[in-house]
C-alpha cells in the first residue's frame, strides 16, 4: 500500500504563498483586467480505499467550495486528475476580490461533508482564507493521498494558492521574452522534479550531462519560479528527480512561447504508483496571458 505523504504548510514556507498581504501589484503588465481576482483549481487528489482485503488507491473528484460556494470558480465535481474550465481555456474564473475562504472536500466521500484541509494542532479541520488583490490570477493545488475514513492526518493535503506571474519578461534585441514556471502537483513524482526546454534534436544524454532549465517542488513549497524564455518551439522534458538526485523522464510534450506570453506548465499523477513513468504522469502546458 502507497503510504500518505504529508507535507508542511504553504502558509510557513517563506515565498510559497504569494498572495495579495504580500504586496501583489494589480497594475502589473500581466495582472488580470478590471475589479476581480481570477482562481483556477488543479486535483491531484488520491483516495486510500478499503474494500474488503482489498486496498486500492483511486484519484477522486473534489468538491471546491470558494466563499462557501460550489459554482465558478468552485466546482461540485471537479473530475480525478482534472482541472476547473474556467471562463476561458486557461482554466481562470473571476472571483470577487477581498477575504476569500477556500475548502475541498471528496465528491464521493464515505464521510459527507469532511475538509481536506486539517492542521496539526490534534488534526483538526480548518477553512483557508486570504485576501485577495483585483486583477490577479491563482492557481489552487489540492494534492495529497488521504484515508478512506477516520480523521485526515494533519496537513496531509497543504494548502497550497500559487499566485501568477505579475512581471513581463525582459526585453533581449528588442524581443520581449515568455515567461514559463513548472507546478508540481504529482502526489507519486519524487518530491523534486526537473525540467528541460531544448530546441533541435534532444540529446540522448540530456539527463545525466545537462543542468536542468529549472524545478519545482511538491505543492510548491518552494523552488516554483518563473524564468525567461526566448520565444520559439521547444522540447519540454520534466524529469523526476531534482538537481541533486538522479533523474529519470516522465513526461516530454513540444512547446511553443510567442514573445511576451506566460505559460504554466502543471504536472500530475494520472495513476498510483511507486514508480513514475511517462504512462503514470499527466503534463499539462496551458498558455494563461497572450503576448503583452
Amino acid at each position: 500500500m502507497i503510504a500518505l505523504r504529508v507535507r508542511l504548510m504553504c502558509s510557513v514556507a517563506a515565498g510559497t504563498l504569494a498572495m495579495a498581504a504580500c504586496g501583489s501589484d494589480s497594475t502589473a503588465p500581466n495582472g488580470g483586467a478590471g475589479g476581480l481576482a481570477y482562481v483556477r483549481v488543479v486535483n491531484s487528489v488520491y483516495q486510500i480505499r478499503h474494500t474488503g482485503s482489498v486496498v486500492d488507491t483511486v484519484a477522486v473528484p473534489l468538491e471546491i467550495l470558494i466563499n462557501g460556494s460550489t459554482s465558478a470558480p468552485g466546482a461540485a465535481s471537479l473530475a480525478a486528475n482534472g482541472m476547473t474550465t474556467g471562463d476561458s481555456a486557461n482554466g481562470y474564473a473571476p472571483v470577487t476580490p477581498g477575504i476569500t475562504s477556500f475548502d475541498a472536500r471528496i465528491a464521493t466521500d464515505p464521510v459527507p461533508g469532511r475538509t481536506i484541509y486539517t492542521g496539526y494542532d490534534g488534526n483538526k479541520s480548518y477553512v483557508p482564507k486570504l485576501a485577495l488583490t483585483p486583477g490577479r490570477y491563482h492557481t489552487l493545488i489540492v494534492a495529497g493521498i488521504v484515508p478512506d475514513t477516520g480523521v485526515i492526518p494533519g496537513g496531509t493535503v497543504s494548502f497550497s494558492l500559487w499566485d501568477d506571474d505579475q512581471f513581463p519578461g525582459a526585453i533581449v534585441d528588442g524581443v520581449p521574452q515568455a515567461r514559463f514556471v513548472l507546478l508540481h502537483a504529482s502526489p507519486f513524482a519524487a518530491f523534486g522534479i526537473s525540467y528541460y526546454l531544448t530546441q533541435g534534436a534532444v540529446p540522448g544524454n540530456l539527463l545525466a550531462d545537462y543542468q536542468p532549465s529549472g524545478g519545482a517542488y511538491y505543492q510548491c513549497g518552494f523552488g516554483c519560479n518563473y524564468r525567461d524564455v526566448a520565444p520559439g518551439t521547444y522540447t519540454l522534458t520534466v524529469a523526476n528527480g531534482d538537481l541533486y538526485s538522479t533523474r529519470t523522464a516522465v513526461a516530454q510534450q513540444t512547446v511553443t512561447f510567442a514573445p511576451g506570453e506566460v505559460v504554466t506548465g502543471i504536472l500530475q499523477s494520472s495513476a498510483a504508483t511507486d514508480t513514475p513513468t511517462p504512462g503514470n504522469q499527466l503534463l499539462r502546458v496551458v498558455h494563461d496571458h497572450p503576448p503583452q
